[in-house]
């Protein structure tokens, strides 16, 4: 089957089953954005991508420029945005008279660069989009390469020319990640869970290894944050796994508020009830830790897990007493 949207043809590949993949001669178009390359007097130390915004023979930042990037586009990848934060930035564009939208992408180290992006004029809310030309996405049963159908939830599989020949002095690793099929391609197992529909375009879920078990059930940490940040008190928040006797896992929430609000009791209190409301039973936050700010990776992600060691050295502290 082919689909045709706005001279962007997709190709969604029935012989090979719940496969997306944009056309190579006739797919989604690479943008490519020239702005002004001046580089005469600009400081030594400058990095290589903001050199274009220096005006030449001023080594200044060129307004013009810097601005014409947002007209073009604005992106997003490198860790999941959450639904209401999306909201409030294309907000702050539409008050900006900007005529875009923050546009979603996904892709993984073991594949360089992205493979998949929201197209210019379609967007899904939720998604990261469409798979680049020549580059495949199935969803499969985690670990398998049995494929699951549209709209059920499975591990994110990747193919395509970018695909990394191994990692370096590991072979183990790599024949864990990278897996040839009966189709001939090779797939990274990226260890992300996701849902494709019958459009082709994914839905990233999270990673595996951040899903909580609590009672039986699965609760992903990104549905919770999405609620949180949905409220006006919160600025940020991320929500880890904390090992109970009972439900194997309970949920813990760590927020840092708004500017203004204060860390009380009381905003505590209030939270709760809206997370009550919002919330299933089984994945209703025990706790809800205020944070001036929340830890970061090298790369200026939210380090969760240092957030898990924290908690685990608490547990533990409390276990010796």
């Amino acid at each position: 089957m082919r689909l045709n949207m706005a001279n962007n043809i997709i190709n969604l590949d029935r012989k090979r089953n719940r496969r997306s993949r944009a056309d190579s001669a006739h797919g989604m178009k690479m943008e490519r954005y020239v702005l002004c390359w001046h580089l005469t007097n600009v400081p030594q130390n400058t990095p290589i991508f903001k050199r274009k915004y220096y005006v030449q023979g001023q080594g200044q930042l060129c307004e013009n420029c810097y601005y014409e990037l947002f007209k073009q586009g604005v992106f997003s990848g490198g860790d999941s945005l959450s639904i209401e934060l999306k909201k409030k930035f294309d907000k702050f564009l539409y008050d900006h008279k900007a005529s875009i939208q923050v546009r979603e992408g996904y892709g993984t180290t073991e594949t360089v660069t992205a493979c998949c992006l929201t197209p210019p004029h379609m967007f899904k809310e939720g998604s990261i989009g469409l798979p680049f030309p020549d580059t495949y996405i199935k969803i499969v049963e985690p670990d398998t390469d049995r494929e699951v159908p549209y709209g059920q939830e499975g591990e994110i599989l990747l193919a395509g020319p970018t695909v990394m020949k191994e990692y370096m002095n590991n072979p183990e690793e790599t024949a864990q990640t990278l897996r040839t099929h009966a189709d001939g391609l090779t797939w990274v197992y990226t260890g992300d869970l996701g849902v494709m529909d019958e459009q082709g375009f994914i839905y990233f879920r999270g990673r595996a290894k951040r899903m909580i078990i609590s009672s039986g059930y699965n609760v992903y940490p990104g549905q919770i944050e999405n609620i949180l940040d949905a409220h006006e008190y919160v600025q940020m928040s991320c929500v880890i796994g904390v090992p109970d006797p009972y439900k194997m896992q309970k949920v813990k929430a760590f927020v840092k508020l708004a500017q203004g609000v204060p860390a009380t009791e009381e905003t505590k209190q209030v939270l709760l009830a809206y997370c009550r409301k919002n919330v299933a039973k089984y994945a209703m936050p025990y706790d809800i830790e205020f944070k001036e700010d929340m830890p970061k990776t090298l790369v200026g992600k939210v380090a969760y897990r240092q957030l898990e060691e924290e908690e685990l050295s608490k547990l533990k502290a409390q276990e010796e007493k």
